[in-house]
């Protein structure tokens, strides 16, 4: 963009657990997600910081939901169901806003680098099959990450 600042696209390939408490179920769902950053930071500083947005798209892969009502037949752990009819728990794709925000630090060839992501996730994933169902709430996923990145050779 500048001599002062750096844009960077930076993909990349997340496993996500997603938790929720719906109040009258609970649900963990594992997710594959791939984000895709546009990183703004100083153009030659060796410490600095950055912040980055994007988006991102995400692939359903496994779940399980229990209820939380006293008495309900569905009082044990059941697999979730990736699918967009009747018969599913959840829609297999998931896609919504990402940002990141941290900070690097170089020492000769050697970097750490931390920070924060969060997703914002745009889509229903309720299966559509469900979404007109006055009874069914929509589901957006969020997330939010901190993460410790050391490189042994020279960042960029």
């Amino acid at each position: 963009l500048s001599d002062k600042v750096y844009l960077q696209a930076r993909p990349a390939l997340l496993f996500r657990g997603y938790n929720g408490n719906l109040g009258i179920s609970t649900v963990k769902a594992t997710y594959v997600d791939v984000p895709v950053m546009l990183i703004f930071k100083p153009a030659n500083a060796r410490n600095h910081a950055f912040f980055g947005i994007g988006a991102y798209v995400g692939f359903g892969m496994a779940g399980k939901y229990k209820s939380n009502l006293t008495g309900s037949s569905i009082s044990e752990w059941q697999k979730i169901k990736f699918g967009e009819t009747d018969s599913a728990n959840r829609s297999p794709l998931d896609y919504g806003i990402a940002l990141n925000v941290g900070g690097q630090w170089q020492a000769g060839s050697r970097f750490l680098k931390f920070g924060l992501q969060t997703q914002f996730g745009l889509k229903n994933v309720v299966p559509k099959s469900r979404q007109d169902d006055p009874n069914v709430n929509d589901i957006k996923l969020r997330n939010f990450s901190l993460y410790v990145a050391i490189g042994l050779t020279k960042s960029k």
